[in-house]
């Protein structure tokens, strides 16, 4: 589990990030979920020792949460919530996916 550096998290409706396409089950794929507003469950069968994430990890993990959702998105931060919104038109999900898995 990782810690977050900022207090406060973009939330959706669609909150957990497979790291392939089509996955439906946390038990078949490596996988990506904010817990709270400090914390992220990463779950990889590969090596992974980092407790605490940079920023730049949290801000690609809330444009792929934004990009992902398809009922709401919201998060506490209006400006935030703004920057993400336009930065994400930059990127295609599977570009966030290689950039939060690598």
């Amino acid at each position: 589990m990782a810690h977050a550096h900022y207090g406060f998290r973009l939330s959706s409706d669609n909150p957990i990030v497979f790291k392939n396409t089509g996955v439906k089950s946390v038990f078949e794929d490596d996988f990506i979920f904010p817990i709270s507003k400090y914390y992220i469950l990463i779950r990889t069968l590969g090596n992974f020792n980092m407790e605490q994430v940079p920023h730049s990890f949290n801000f690609i993990l809330d444009m792929m949460l934004f990009k992902q959702g398809t009922i709401y998105c919201c998060c506490c931060n209006r400006e935030y919530l703004e920057m993400i919104i336009k930065y994400s038109e930059n990127y295609q999900i599977e570009d966030l996916k290689r950039l939060l898995f690598k």
